[in-house]
C-alpha cells in the first residue's frame, strides 16, 4: 500500500516537473521572439528604409541615374518577396520576419517604366504606396447630380415663374376678412358701408352731412 503511494507521488512529481519545463520552454521562446522583433527585424528593416532613402536622394543630386531593382536589392541585402506590376510602374515588397510567424516589416520600393528599364521612383516602410503618388494615376470622377425636375422649376416656394403670387388663403379660394393682409389706409373695425359714414369702436358715429 505504501509502496503503492509513493509511486503515485513519484509519478505526479516527474509530471509536475515536465510541466513546469514546457512552460519554461515556451515562455523563453515568447522571450526570445520578442527581443528578435523589437530589437533585429524592426530596427534593422527601418534603418535599411532610412539608408534606402539617402542614396535616393544623393542619386537626385547628381548626375547619375536612380537606382535599378538590382542596386535595391543589393542595398537592402535580399531579394523581393513579392512583386506587382502596372502599366507605368512595378511594387517590389522587401519582408523582414518579425517575432511572431505572421508578423513582417515591409519596405515597398516602386520602380518607374523607363526606355533603359525600371528606375527607383520612391518607397515606404510598413504600408502601402499611395495610388495617388504613383504614375498614371487617374482621380475618381466626382458624383454626378440629376438635373432638377419640372416640378422643382415650376412649384417652387416661389409660385410658378411669370405669376403674381399675391395672398392666398389656405386651402385655396378667396379669402375670408380675417384672412386678407391689412391695408395702411383703412381703419380696423367694421368696414364702412356705402352711403353711412364709418364708425370707430368708442368714438359717437358722426351725423349726417346736410
Amino acid at each position: 500500500m505504501n509502496d503503492q503511494a509513493e509511486q503515485s507521488g513519484q509519478t505526479e512529481a516527474k509530471s509536475g516537473a515536465m510541466r513546469q519545463g514546457v512552460l519554461i520552454v515556451v515562455l523563453l521562446l515568447m522571450l526570445g521572439a520578442l527581443y528578435w522583433d523589437r530589437q533585429v527585424a524592426r530596427p534593422n528593416s527601418f534603418k535599411l528604409s532610412d539608408t534606402l532613402d539617402q542614396k535616393a536622394q544623393e542619386r537626385l543630386g547628381s548626375s547619375d541615374k536612380q537606382m535599378t531593382p538590382e542596386e535595391v536589392a543589393a542595398l537592402l541585402g535580399r531579394q523581393p518577396s513579392k512583386k506587382r506590376e502596372a502599366d507605368n510602374f512595378e511594387t517590389q515588397t522587401f519582408s523582414w520576419r518579425g517575432g511572431l510567424p505572421w508578423r513582417t516589416y515591409d519596405i515597398h520600393v516602386v520602380f518607374s517604366k523607363t526606355s533603359d528599364g525600371l528606375a527607383f521612383l520612391t518607397h515606404t516602410y510598413n504600408a502601402e504606396p499611395d495610388p495617388q503618388y504613383l504614375p498614371g494615376y487617374v482621380p475618381p470622377a466626382a458624383p454626378k447630380v440629376p438635373p432638377p425636375s419640372a416640378d422643382d422649376i415650376e412649384g417652387g416656394p416661389a409660385g410658378p415663374p411669370g405669376g403674381g403670387g399675391g395672398f392666398e388663403a389656405p386651402g385655396g379660394g378667396e379669402p375670408t376678412e380675417n384672412q386678407r393682409p391689412p391695408v395702411d389706409d383703412e381703419t380696423p373695425g367694421e368696414p364702412a358701408t356705402p352711403g353711412e359714414p364709418s364708425t370707430t369702436p368708442g368714438e359717437p358715429a358722426a351725423p349726417p352731412a346736410e
